[in-house]
């Protein structure tokens, strides 16, 4: 969930004037991506990029096919001092740089394609464009207007939550704690911000509505990709409820599945997060559709 408030920062960041979604990414972090064809910010918030999926389809075999030394290195040494227990979190470049050793999915703009290396990079061009960090950023845009006390971002937030995430154990029964497995946030862009049900609910409603994003670029995220089947557009998904239109983003990290709604009105709307991933996780949008419309 993470996602959609990226999404709100970088055009918030459009509506300054610092970028625009036309903008290429090697035209504000040149050398993080192949230069030919070129994949513009658009098409890394609406996942029409084709940049390959590192953190959910990557193996620790691309590491051997890095073509710097010296990151090549750097990513050994995270690996075998993740193995051996210490936490650590690979830095963004280096995750980029993986899904670089791999081919697009399709050429950019053709297609549809969930992507997690997406926002890291966007996250990348959002505070190379701006000069601030995406924890200020969005402490500054976000957390500080809304009023918000318990909303920030890991890294540089390496305090454990308070809602634990598991996963089940292989036979004896007992869950697996993995709240604390940072090693995928790299600048927090693809999942790493932080906060409660409520002051989740807040933002997603701001932004469903309009208080965060300019109408016309809140029209462009509620427009949905026609390479997506027309159920994403930029950072935010469409979920069609019995009682009407939705917009909000679903997630699972670290041992958690969650899901954050609203309607354009801000009178409606719900987040709800479990603990516990596996393979009978119940399905989020029935159980909004329950809480919002059961009484319809």
């Amino acid at each position: 969930i993470t996602k959609p408030i990226v999404a709100a920062l970088v055009l918030d960041s459009v509506a300054d004037g610092d970028i625009s979604l036309g903008d290429t990414v090697g035209e504000i972090v040149p050398g993080e991506l192949r230069a030919d064809p070129s994949i513009s910010i658009r098409m890394l918030l609406d996942h029409t990029s084709g940049v390959f999926d590192q953190l959910n389809e990557g193996s620790p075999a691309d590491i051997d096919r890095l073509a710097d030394p010296e990151l090549k290195a750097e990513a050994k040494s995270l690996v075998s001092r993740y193995t051996e227990g210490e936490q650590v979190i690979a830095p963004d470049r280096l995750f980029v740089a993986l899904a670089e050793t791999h081919d697009r999915y399709f050429r950019p703009g053709s297609g549809y394609h969930y992507s997690n290396t997406n926002y890291q990079l966007a996250a990348m061009v959002l505070e190379t464009a701006t000069g601030t960090s995406l924890a200020d950023r969005l402490h500054e845009r976000i957390g500080e207007p809304l009023g918000l006390e318990n909303t920030t971002v890991t890294p540089p937030d390496t305090e454990s939550p308070d809602l634990r995430g598991y996963t089940p154990g292989p036979r004896d029964g007992m869950f697996n704690d993995i709240t604390d497995d940072l090693i995928g946030f790299g600048n927090g862009g693809n999942g790493g911000v932080i906060s409660t049900g409520e002051e989740l609910l807040t933002i997603i409603r701001s932004i469903v509505s309009g208080r965060l994003v300019p109408g016309n670029l809140l029209a462009e995220m509620t427009t949905m990709t026609s390479q997506s089947n027309s159920t994403y557009g930029l950072g935010l998904a469409r979920y069609d409820l019995s009682c009407g239109t939705f917009f909000g983003h679903s997630g699972s990290v670290n041992g958690t599945v969650s899901l954050a709604l609203a309607d354009a009105s801000e009178n409606r709307g719900a987040v709800i997060a479990f603990n516990l991933v596996s393979p009978t996780d119940p399905k989020l949008p029935g159980l909004a559709d329950d809480l919002l419309c059961g009484q319809n």
